[in-house]
């Protein structure tokens, strides 16, 4: 007769095989936020779940969360490090009338009271906001305590940027900062020297004064994104002392306002080994002397990532990014159209041009109708802070698939 521990043998597992169970359901679940469903499981892992507070720090938070949710995630997590996922932004009304907007404030002003009640915990806080809101919000940030803050990431369209309070030294061992339409002059002056990962989307220019002095407090910034109107006043002229990122590893550029070279001679980084151009044209690059010093500053560079739609990039443009980079190891194209990737073998066919080159890597936008998503990639989310790539192919395979 077989033991009631043979028969039953769930109670004597540890409980780490709860949280590998758990960990693989929510990367496999097809919603990106899957929630904890623990009645599925046995009587035993049940109570074992509800009195892990590990398995309630991640959260996500919206304006149609019921408020007693939330208080149970903040209750069962206990005081471990909270991952707070949180979109204050109102959806579209059906209504205006002067009760559905009070209802919604009311709403935003509790969520957001329990949200920032648990800001000693927070570890990692992503936060999604109307610009209506957004002076308040960031109000709110500067004055709260965030001790083990580690990765802030600040999304909303924000139009005016005055009056907005300064952080100031509040978050100390911040690693990540990413802010999309949210200005970066109120950190400017904060303790970013732990800052790794900068990613600055922005329509509020600083000054070039204010950008230096901001990089030259983080030594350690491993990867740099600057999209839109970063920087007012980008030196023309060369003769500008660069600003030196002794550990910058990787930086992206996207629809700068000013050409390629310009922000590219302002930044020495003797680390960098990969960068990405968003929207690259024929028409940014460079040419003479300005595309020779360009090839002598960043000679270090082995990965290249050309991505966006607006990408206009035929066989000469190839060729020309070989002349400015011609040690890439890795290049990789990113939702681009198949005409872009024709000229790509058309100037792969010259045996000179990018000689090393050992891989070519691709990705695409869900439902993605490029000949690189039909033949090689499954459809997958594109995010140009976080690349999701298909298999790469080598040199000789790619010329073997896209050779027409």
């Amino acid at each position: 007769m077989l033991s009631k521990t043979s028969t039953h043998p769930l109670p004597n597992l540890p409980i780490d095989i709860l949280y590998l169970i758990f960990d693989i359901y929510q990367s496999i679940e097809q919603s990106p936020h899957p929630g904890l469903r623990l009645t599925q499981v046995c009587s035993h892992w049940r109570y074992a779940g509800l009195d892990s507070s590990r398995l309630w720090n991640n959260f996500c938070v919206s304006l149609k969360t019921p408020i007693p949710i939330i208080s149970l995630y903040l209750q069962r997590s206990r005081n471990t490090p909270l991952i707070i996922d949180c979109d204050l932004r109102h959806a579209k009304r059906l209504s205006n009338s002067p009760e559905v907007v009070l209802r919604e404030a009311h709403c935003h002003s509790l969520i957001w009271s329990l949200v920032t009640g648990a800001a000693s915990r927070w570890q990692h806080l992503s936060l999604r906001f109307d610009s209506i809101n957004a002076p308040a919000i960031i109000r709110d940030l500067a004055h709260v305590s965030t001790p083990t803050l580690r990765r802030l990431l600040l999304w909303t369209n924000l139009q005016s940027c005055s009056d907005l309070h300064t952080f100031g030294n509040k978050i100390l061992n911040l690693e990540v900062l990413s802010l999309r339409g949210v200005p970066f002059h109120p950190f400017i002056s904060g303790a970013l020297g732990s800052v790794k990962r900068l990613e600055l989307s922005i329509n509020h220019a600083i000054s070039l004064k204010d950008f230096r002095g901001a990089m030259e407090r983080m030594p350690g910034l491993e990867y740099l994104s600057l999209r839109g109107d970063v920087v007012v006043d980008w030196p023309i002229q060369l003769g500008e002392e660069p600003i030196y990122l002794p550990s910058l590893r990787s930086l992206s550029l996207a629809e700068q306002r000013v050409p390629l070279a310009v922000p590219l001679l302002s930044i020495s980084a003797p680390l960098l080994y990969d960068i990405t151009f968003v929207d690259l044209t024929t028409r940014d690059l460079p040419s003479g002397f300005t595309s020779t010093l360009l090839r002598q500053n960043y000679m270090s560079i082995r990965s290249l990532v050309l991505s966006g739609g607006a990408s206009e990039l035929i066989d000469d443009t190839f060729r020309h990014l070989f002349s400015i980079f011609p040690k890439l190891d890795h290049l990789g194209l990113i939702q681009v159209n198949e005409f872009i990737v024709q000229e790509l073998t058309s100037a792969l066919q010259h045996p000179g041009v990018w000689p090393q080159l050992q891989t070519i890597f691709t990705s695409t936008t869900p439902g993605g109708d490029n000949v690189i998503a039909s033949q090689h990639s499954s459809p997958c989310e594109w995010d140009i802070t976080h690349l999701s790539v298909s298999t790469p192919l080598t040199r000789s395979e790619w010329l073997k698939e896209f050779s027409w």
